[in-house]
């Protein structure tokens, strides 16, 4: 099991990124007792393959992604009932749009927010991306793995005050990945930090958290 847990109606919901029918990862619920129950195993085409970011909840259905599979085998956002009915949102292409989706999903007013650590076509340093329920795709940014930008974002987004704020795991002035911010409506992206290894850090790779206006 990867990713965080969520908590719905009496019992707890996640992903393994292995296991279940064909080895390819599963969505399963667990109740505070104890008792454990697949929704739905993945089987890689027009599917999905290894979720390893768990699960949100919109408007009474589970969403995530997995990092490989689909239809065209670089992932997918996909969404499963309560009661264990799975569809693909969306695959991806590996093009502009990104590839091998990993960290949890962000829901803001109806939509799907996430980031894709490759693909995006733009050095593939990765991308930014909006999904609509429906499975309409939207890239808000995309990374150009140069010194000036980040690269490999793979961690939840933050959402504050219409922008989403998070972090890449490479790139930046020193190439020790970044802290970035990048608008809703994808019109702007900039580096709120560039890590330098010593003494500040080096390759995040969790998410973030806000505490007023610090993260």
């Amino acid at each position: 099991p990867e990713g965080p847990l969520i908590s719905f109606n009496g019992a707890l919901y996640g992903t393994t990124a292995h296991g279940g029918a064909d080895n390819l990862g599963t969505v399963f619920s667990v109740t505070t007792s104890g008792e454990e129950h697949v929704l739905h195993s993945f089987r890689y085409r027009n599917d999905g393959a290894h979720p390893s970011g768990g699960v949100i909840m919109l408007d009474g259905e589970l969403y995530g992604t997995t990092y490989d599979g689909g239809v065209y085998g670089f992932g997918s956002v996909f969404a499963v009932s309560s009661s264990g009915k799975e569809h693909v949102v969306y695959s991806f292409e590996y093009g502009n749009d990104g590839a091998a989706p990993g960290a949890p999903l962000t829901a803001v007013g109806g939509n799907l927010y996430g980031a894709t650590p490759d693909g995006g076509g733009t050095g593939y340093g990765g991308t930014v991306f909006e999904v609509t329920p429906s499975g309409m795709e939207k890239v808000l940014h995309r990374f150009s793995a140069s010194l000036i930008d980040g690269q490999v974002p793979d961690t939840a987004l933050l959402y504050k005050s219409g922008k989403f704020y998070g972090t890449t795991l490479l790139g930046g002035k020193h190439g020790d990945g970044t802290v970035f911010v990048v608008t809703k409506s994808g019109a702007k992206e900039r580096l709120l930090h560039s890590f330098a290894g010593v003494p500040d850090g080096r390759y995040p790779t969790g998410g973030l958290a806000a505490i007023g206006n610090v993260f």
